[in-house]
C-alpha cells in the first residue's frame, strides 16, 4: 500500500493491529514508515496547490486538496489558517465551512465543528455528507 502511495489504507490496516502489536519495534517501524512517506508524498502536492492558491486565493480546489493533506497529516493548525484565510475571500463556500468543522471535529473540538456544520445546514444547504457530520457530532456533544 505504502509503495502505491495509498497511505489512508494502510494507516487504516495498522490501526487493526495496533491494539496488539503497538508495543513491538515492527509496528513502530511501520507506523513511522507510513508517516514519512506521507509527509514526503504529501508535501509534495501541498506546495503545488499553494503555488496556485498565490496565484489565485480563491482557487477552491486548491485549497479543498491542501486542506484534506493537512488533516491527513494532523496539520490541523494549518488547516484552520488556511480554511479561514480563504473563506475571508469566499465566506459562502460550504464546502470549505464543512472542512472547517472536520478540522475542528478531527483535533477534538467537536463543540466548535457542530457550531459550523449546524450553521451550514441552518443556512438552507441540504447536503447529505454536511448533515452526516453534523448528525455525528450532535451525538458527539449530545446536541438535538
Amino acid at each position: 500500500l505504502i509503495n502505491k502511495n495509498r497511505f489512508e489504507e494502510a494507516k487504516q490496516q495498522l490501526d487493526y493491529l495496533r491494539k496488539k502489536y503497538e508495543e513491538t519495534e515492527r509496528f513502530m517501524k511501520l507506523d513511522e514508515l507510513i508517516q514519512k512517506h506521507m509527509e514526503l508524498v504529501y508535501s509534495v502536492q501541498i506546495n503545488k496547490n499553494l503555488t496556485k492558491l498565490k496565484e489565485n486565493p480563491k482557487d477552491s480546489s486548491a485549497t479543498y486538496a491542501i486542506v484534506e493533506k493537512y488533516i491527513s497529516l494532523g496539520k490541523y493548525d494549518e488547516a484552520k489558517e488556511l480554511l479561514k484565510e480563504y473563506l475571508e475571500l469566499v465566506p459562502n463556500d460550504f464546502e470549505a465551512q464543512y472542512l472547517l468543522a472536520r478540522v475542528y471535529s478531527s483535533e477534538g473540538d467537536k463543540e466548535n465543528g457542530y457550531r459550523i456544520i449546524k450553521k451550514v445546514i441552518d443556512g438552507g444547504c441540504n447536503n447529505l455528507k454536511y448533515k452526516l457530520l453534523a448528525g455525528q457530532l450532535a451525538v458527539w456533544t449530545l446536541k438535538d
